[in-house]
C-alpha cells in the first residue's frame, strides 16, 4: 500500500501542476473508462491513465519538451497482474511538433526493473539479428512500476 500512497500523493501534487499547459482531445481515454479500469493491485494506473498528468511525466521524464497525449490506450489489462498501455503523444519542439508512440507496461509486482534491464539488452545486442526491429526501452519509472518502449513497425 506504500505504493499507492505515494502515487497518489504524486497524482494529487502533478494534479495541480499539469493544469492548463497540457491538452487533450477527444480521443483520450474518459474519466468513466478510467474507472472502470481501476485495479485494486495496479493502483497506479489511475495516473498512467489520466493524459494530463501522464503528458506532464513524459515530457518531463522523457521527452523533456512540452509534450500533449492525443490517445492513451489499453492494450491488454490482467487484473491484477499488470496492464500494457498505449501512448501517441504530440511532441512540440523549436520549430517543429513530432508525434512519438510509446507503450508502456506496469506490474503489480517488483518485476518491472528487471523486465526493463532484459529488453535493454535484448536492444542493445540485436539479439534477433539486424533485420528484425525490437522495441526500443525509454525508460522504467519506478513511482509507476512502469516500463516505456518505443513503437515499432509492423505487427
Amino acid at each position: 500500500m506504500r505504493l499507492a500512497r505515494l502515487s497518489l500523493e504524486r497524482y494529487e501534487r502533478q494534479r495541480g501542476l499539469a493544469g492548463a499547459a497540457v491538452g487533450t482531445d477527444r480521443r483520450s481515454a474518459s474519466l468513466a473508462a478510467r474507472r472502470d479500469l481501476l485495479d485494486p493491485a495496479l493502483p497506479q494506473l489511475e495516473i498512467l491513465l489520466d493524459p494530463k498528468l501522464m503528458a506532464a511525466e513524459l515530457g518531463r521524464a522523457v521527452f523533456t519538451a512540452p509534450t500533449r497525449l492525443t490517445e492513451v490506450a489499453v492494450v491488454r489489462h490482467k487484473p491484477g497482474r499488470r496492464c500494457t498501455l498505449r501512448y501517441e503523444a504530440r511532441v512540440r519542439r523549436p520549430g517543429a511538433t513530432r508525434i512519438e508512440r510509446l507503450f508502456g507496461k506496469t506490474f503489480a509486482s517488483d518485476r518491472g526493473p528487471q523486465v526493463h534491464r532484459v529488453i535493454e539488452a535484448i536492444s542493445a545486442a540485436r539479439a534477433c539479428g539486424p533485420e528484425v526491429l525490437v522495441p526500443e526501452p525509454v525508460r522504467y519509472i519506478p513511482f509507476l512500476r512502469t516500463t516505456l518502449q518505443r513503437e515499432v513497425p509492423g505487427e
